[in-house]
């Protein structure tokens, strides 16, 4: 339901403000006074085509707004376009004297598609030639299981359970596929499980290798960067590191038991003497171990090429060993496809045999109140004027079991179809090819 209409410099209205009631409306006035433009107000809140002679003259800019209840449908909708839900639903079209306009729902902006799309949920224009619903033979049968909706409702929604899982099995079938496709797809999937495998990658193993071939690459800046660091600190001649601070224990020595100070002094000396020792130590083990073999580097690279490849391929380690296990259960699954198909098919089986029973008892439900629905149809007709008409609900046959998979669908297995016959003595045919436009409002 339309709760709030906001319109601002369309044509003649300068600023008009609407509320509807949750019933009847009507608006009345002289030719000229403007219900015409209210109504291509709403025109454009439903994704009509802007016009830039519709601007108010002299002004620059307009906008309509509408304040809508929210469907059910509409929601589905919403959520189709990633739109949060809401308590009710804004539409604003805002329009310049450029010829522009922009749309935006619930503060989202929004193309011309998606108002088109959501606003057909939510509002339905009779006349002559402007309605909607009618026209397309799909919504024949959603008005009349609306009209049956509470006969349907526990039977429809038990249906649509099932179906649902109906549809899933289908698909995990149609995943196992045939034969030969099976053993495209278990050689492709135990040539990639057997490549990470046999890689022996580890977390971290790129970083790592790169950090080898830096180090051999740069053997001759190692070298001599360590050969003079070990110079430094225990080999000069004219006082190395070593030897400088032993001078310095030695001085702190002798007055290290006047003040707690100095003690503390000469033993930070002990500590750094101690670790340069060992730092020494250290340098003179990786000298003794350098060993640049430029087949190793040759070895670095391919290795690491082949780490490389396998990332482009199956993305970052972690990446790597989650599709190792998906490609493991995927191989099990179809090594296993046999059975699988089996069940699968069983429960196929099983599951159209109660869709199937579902579906007639949808059937039964809509034949019953197709009846009841066209005498309440043609009893409101006979009393706009059209006294001689006569109407009906045509519904589908019900198939046999063997065809039941070929017509069944999401809301059972009947279509529907109204039927029409406006005069005395004329047959009854499709409403949608033989009405008339005053027949049409009527409707």
């Amino acid at each position: 339901m339309l709760k709030r209409l906001t319109v601002k410099n369309l044509a003649l209205i300068e600023k008009l403000e609407l509320e509807p009631c949750a019933k009847l409306n009507i608006m009345s006035g002289e030719t000229g006074a403007g219900k015409s433009i209210i109504v291509d107000g709403i025109m454009l809140l439903l994704g009509a085509r802007y016009d830039k002679t519709l601007l108010r003259y002299g002004t620059e800019a307009g906008y309509v707004e509408g304040v809508f209840d929210v469907s059910e449908r509409a929601k589905a909708v919403m959520n189709d376009f990633g739109m949060e839900e809401d308590d009710c639903i804004i539409i604003n079209r805002k329009f310049y004297a450029d010829g522009k306009s922009e749309i935006r729902i619930n503060g989202r902006t929004a193309t011309s598609g998606m108002l088109k799309s959501l606003t057909a949920t939510l509002v339905d224009i009779y006349g002559q030639n402007e309605y909607q619903s009618l026209i397309r033979t799909s919504e024949h049968l959603r008005i009349l299981d609306y009209y049956a909706r509470e006969e349907l409702a526990k039977v429809c929604s038990h249906y649509a359970q099932v179906y649902t899982e109906y549809k899933d099995t289908v698909n995990k079938l149609s995943k196992i596929g045939n034969a030969s496709e099976r053993e495209r797809e278990i050689d492709l999937l135990s040539y990639q499980v057997s490549e990470i495998e046999d890689s022996a990658t580890y977390e971290n193993e790129e970083d790592e290798l790169i950090e080898k071939r830096n180090v051999i690459t740069s053997a001759e800046k190692i070298y001599a960067a360590l050969g003079q660091a070990l110079h430094s600190l225990n080999e000069r001649e004219d006082g190395s590191a070593s030897e400088l601070i032993g001078d310095a224990q030695r001085e702190i020595s002798a007055i290290s038991g006047l003040k707690s100070l100095f003690a503390e002094i000469y033993d930070r000396l002990e500590t750094v003497s101690i670790e340069i020792g060992d730092v020494c130590d250290v340098i003179r083990d990786e000298l003794d171990g350098l060993n640049f073999d430029m087949g190793e580097l040759d070895e670095l690279e391919k290795r690491l090429s082949a780490v490389r490849s396998l990332k482009r391929k199956y993305g970052s380690y972690a990446e790597m060993i989650k599709y190792k296990t998906a490609a493991k259960e995927r191989l099990e699954y179809l090594e296993n496809a046999d059975s699988h198909y089996f069940k699968l098919e069983t429960r196929k089986k099983e599951l159209t045999s109660e869709l199937y029973a579902l579906a007639k008892a949808m059937h039964d439900i809509r034949l019953f109140s197709a009846e009841e629905f066209a005498n309440k149809i043609k009893k409101e007709l006979h009393e706009l004027g059209m006294e001689n008409a006569d109407f009906a609900v045509q519904i589908s046959e019900f198939p046999q079991i063997d065809d039941f998979e070929k017509r069944f669908g999401p809301l059972g297995a009947d279509t529907a179809e109204f039927y029409l016959s406006p005069n005395a003595g004329q047959p009854l045919k499709p409403l949608i090819k033989i009405i008339s436009g005053g027949e049409m409002s009527r409707f």
